[in-house]
């Protein structure tokens, strides 16, 4: 827990922080807007003047944890042996807070014809250099390839950030693009 500096609504370094000998008012909630439990201690005569005081802990615990999700979708369907095939992968950040360094990692089968956006290199597998996330938004990413001659095309998406993932079983997706007239 890290006090909050009084009317500035900086936090102040980690130290030991007296909450009152008299406290008449706990409250738990979201002080700061990070999605997570702070708590507010109201104090009768709490310090050496006899003034009441209100204490402000801000929680840290978890506060650079992020929850990324990926999905992949493909089109058209089916399509035959070395046409195109459009990958549109959406990288999103669930929150609570922004994630930095975000990677999308994307493997292919097939041969890669265009990445987009510039971020993107054109190696397999496919590897973006998003950057930074805030909650609530997402990038888009599309991979063009040709389609193999035998077997479907599958595309197989990692996201990872410099964060904590709370839910890491999100961070991969998968989709296979039948081709058509080859077999499965």
């Amino acid at each position: 827990l890290v006090p909050v500096r009084e009317a500035t609504g900086g936090s102040a370094a980690p130290l030991p922080f007296v909450a009152g000998n008299t406290p008449v008012h706990v409250v738990a909630g979201d002080v700061n807007g990070d999605g997570l439990a702070d708590i507010v201690v109201a104090n009768r005569e709490a310090d050496d003047s006899g003034n009441s005081t209100v204490s402000v802990f801000l929680t840290r615990c978890g506060t650079t944890a992020t929850d990324l999700a990926v999905t992949v979708e493909e089109s058209p369907g089916p399509v035959a042996p070395r046409a195109t095939i459009t990958y549109q992968t959406v990288d999103t950040n669930n929150g609570p807070l922004a994630a930095t360094g975000v990677t999308l990692t994307q493997s292919i089968e097939g041969a890669l014809v265009a990445a987009s956006p510039d971020f993107c290199d054109s190696s397999s597998p496919v590897t973006c250099a998003i950057g930074d996330l805030a909650p609530g938004t997402s990038a888009t990413i599309t991979i063009e390839i040709t389609a193999p001659a035998e077997g479907p095309g599958t595309s197989r998406a990692t996201v990872r950030a410099n964060q904590t993932d709370l839910s890491p079983a999100d961070n991969t997706a998968e989709a296979t693009a039948t081709v058509a007239g080859a077999p499965a």
